[in-house]
Formats: structure tokens, sequence, C-alpha cells
């Protein structure tokens, strides 16, 4: 996996993807420059939007309760095969989805300008809408990165995404609302005694939380922290959060002091987000890094799953 403030470093230079926002293809996809479709898999679009876009969800497997997978920031999550391992564990058990946002993967562009949480919400819900179709059900909802925040986000009662109840959620190596302020100041700090061993990844990291158009998707990244920081949460519903393991490096240009204040955040940060729900509980990965479907999926898949068998037990 591409380290954080690496990924950092190259967006800043004009490179792609960013961050524990972001997390690397998997090599084949990379190398390639091809999708990697799931044998057994379907593509499913929408019908146009309003403004006449369309997005395009991949799945797999049939039964109930259908499982949406929320990607990390700028994945194109029907191509880039990353999830393969997860889906094709949890198809043999029920449909699992998952979908590429507004211009990435096979999905039509956004149009120009920041995207808000509230836009970002409604391609949701329309993706829902159209998986689901008239018979709603609660759902199991999956959320890698900046897919969390997008989850959490989700739960407000004015959100669109409110129609589809979700029976259960699972948080992978989550981005949380207070990491950009936080880790820039981290750093600050750092290169203030004299370390700059992170000054890549700050000004990266600055520049992404200041200008939508530094993400590749456009994302108004403070607009759409406000909106998961704001939201009830998941109250009762039942919440698992995975975590990298202890042993995963951030990035090996970090001095080993700065390193080990930044994993430290990261821990924290992971445990703050336990207070997102009454029936939260995290795991930490033996192995993987941030892009735990690929690095850890049996993970991944047999928490997904564990709440599936807990959705069909419920009377």
């Amino acid at each position: 996996m591409i380290d954080l403030f690496a990924r950092l470093h190259a967006a800043a230079a004009g490179s792609v993807l960013l961050l524990g926002l972001l997390h690397a293809l998997p090599a084949t996809a990379q190398a390639q420059g091809a999708p990697v479709i799931p044998s057994g898999a379907s593509i499913e679009r929408t019908e146009p939007l309003r403004d006449g876009r369309r997005l395009t969800s991949l799945c797999m497997g049939r039964g109930s309760p259908l499982v949406l997978i929320e990607a990390g920031l700028g994945e194109p999550a029907t191509q880039s095969g990353s999830w393969a391992a997860v889906m094709t564990k949890i198809s043999a058990q029920t449909r699992v989805c998952i979908y590429d946002r507004a211009g990435t993967g096979a999905s039509s562009l956004a149009p120009a300008g920041p995207r808000s949480p509230a836009a970002v919400l409604e391609d949701r819900a329309a993706v829902l809408h159209s998986l689901m179709g008239q018979r709603i059900a609660p759902y199991v909802a999956v959320g890698h990165s900046i897919g969390g925040l997008i989850l959490m986000a989700s739960t407000a009662p004015d959100a669109p995404t409110r129609t589809f109840p979700i029976a259960a959620a699972v948080l992978v190596d989550s981005a949380h609302p207070e990491q950009w302020t936080r880790w820039v100041k981290l750093l600050e700090d750092a290169a203030a005694r004299g370390d700059r061993s992170g000054e890549g990844g700050r000004q990266a990291l600055a520049a992404q939380w200041a200008t939508p158009d530094r993400n590749p998707e456009r994302l108004d990244l403070q607009a759409l922290a406000a909106a998961a920081r704001r939201a009830p949460g998941f109250g009762a519903t039942p919440l698992t959060l995975l975590r990298h393991a202890d042993q995963w490096k951030v990035d090996p240009a970090l001095s080993p002091a700065l390193a080990a204040q930044v994993q430290a955040s990261m821990t924290e940060l992971q445990q703050d987000l336990l207070k997102h729900g009454t029936r939260a509980s995290l795991r930490a990965s033996a192995r993987g890094g941030h892009a735990l479907q690929a690095e850890d999926p049996e993970l991944v898949a047999g928490a997904i799953l564990e709440h599936v068998a807990a959705v069909r037990r419920r009377p």
C-alpha cells in the first residue's frame, strides 16, 4: 500500500490519491489500467437523475439484507478490484454492491464546482432506490476511509438517505471529522521543534482541507466533516469499527518520533469514533494497513457477515 504521507506528497505534486482518506488501488488495476471485475458480478445503473447523470454499481450475490459499500476518496470502486475478495466472500451469503460516486469509475461526471454533503447523499439515496426498488428494507452499510464520514453524515434527520434504514454499519479504517485539523497542527508543532520530516504532508493536508479542487472528487471536506460532526450517529444500530494494524507505517519519511505521534493520533481518533454509536465495537487488524479490504479481507468480510447473520436472526 502506498503510505499516507507519501501519497500526500504525490498529491501536492499533481499526482493522484492521498491519505487515510485515500488508499492504494490493487497492483493489477494500477499496472494494467483495466477494470478488475470479479467473476459473477453484474453492473447496474441508476435511471437518469434530475440533471441527466447516471451512477454505476457493481453487485454480486442474492438475498437480504443488502450490503452497500461506500468506497474511499477517488476510488473507481466498480473497477479497481480492491473489494473483490471481500465481495466474493459476502456474495456467498447475501447480495453485496459497491458504486462509483459522481466522476469516478463508470459514473457520470458531477456538475462543476465543489461537491456538498447534500449532493453526495442525494446520489447515495438514488443508488439505494435503484438497488432496492419499491421493496425498501434495512441494509448493512459499509464505509471505507472517507466513506465512513459519508455514512456518519447520512444519519442526519434531514438526509435523503434516511428513507433507507441502516440495520448495521461497518466502518473500515474510517476518516474522522477532526483528522485534518489535528494532523496539520501536529505536523506544524513538529516543524516548530525542528522536525520537518512531515512538512510535505502538512502542506498537502492543509491544501486538501482548504480547497475542494485539490481532491479527486472535488468534495467539500470541511462541509462533509461538519455534517458528520453534527449528525446524531448510529445510536443503537450495531456498529463495528475496523482499524489498521499497530505496526503499519504511515510514512517511512517521517522521523521515528513523529511517526509514533501520528500513529498515536490515528489510534486516538479511531477510539473516538466509538462515540458514534451506543452499540459500537473496535477491532484492529493483525497485519493490514489502511486498505484493509485488500490487505485483510477476512477481517472485513467477517465483520460484515456477522451483522448479516444478526439481521437475519431478528424477528
